[in-house]
């Protein structure tokens, strides 16, 4: 999988590279096209992920709701850090960064339950 993933980018790399000079919106399109392509490439192994934390929520007996949690921080996580480099690719990096900066916030929004769940833990142990 790797060896497809490191083909797809270096090819995608050195066309956009030439591409760019003279067509910058082709190379653009190419950018984002590759990215897709490359995500589509994991999307099992991001699946064998989520499988895991399934595995691992019932294991240790957690709530049902910390799942969906985790599982909505990674694609927030995940998407935010694709459409940053999208941006970053375009020249766009004060739109890069405020992405990057939402995204953090909405993380630590969506986490919240977890961390109070974590506290009243604590706070009974204590």
């Amino acid at each position: 999988m790797i060896i497809k993933i490191l083909s797809i980018s270096l090819i995608s790399c050195i066309l956009i590279v030439l591409l760019r000079k003279d067509n910058p919106i082709f190379a653009l399109i190419l950018s984002i096209a590759s990215g897709l392509l490359i995500f589509f490439l994991i999307l099992p192994d991001l699946s064998n992920v989520i499988k895991n934390i399934n595995e691992i929520i019932k294991e240790f007996n957690f709530k049902n709701y910390y799942l969906d949690i985790i599982l909505k921080i990674i694609a927030v996580s995940y998407l935010s850090e694709f459409a940053i480099q999208i941006c970053q690719d375009s020249g766009e990096n004060n739109i890069a960064s405020k992405i990057s900066l939402s995204s953090k916030v909405i993380i630590i929004s969506m986490s919240m339950p977890i961390f109070k769940d974590l506290l009243n833990i604590i706070n009974f142990l204590f």
